[in-house]
């Protein structure tokens, strides 16, 4: 499963870096169906001794 994207971006001609950034990873949010709530899928309980 994908885990992370590299990208090269030009500067914004409005607003701040920050707010590019947050703008682009809300649309990839969207667009997956996934919010903050989602578990990052490596992230399981380990329930046995072994």
């Amino acid at each position: 499963m994908l885990e992370h994207v590299h990208m090269l971006v030009s500067e914004p001609e409005r607003g701040t870096l920050a707010q590019a950034m947050q703008s682009l990873k809300q649309g990839g949010a969207r667009r997956l169906g996934l919010g903050p709530w989602v578990p990052r899928p490596r992230s399981r309980r380990v329930t046995s001794p072994c």
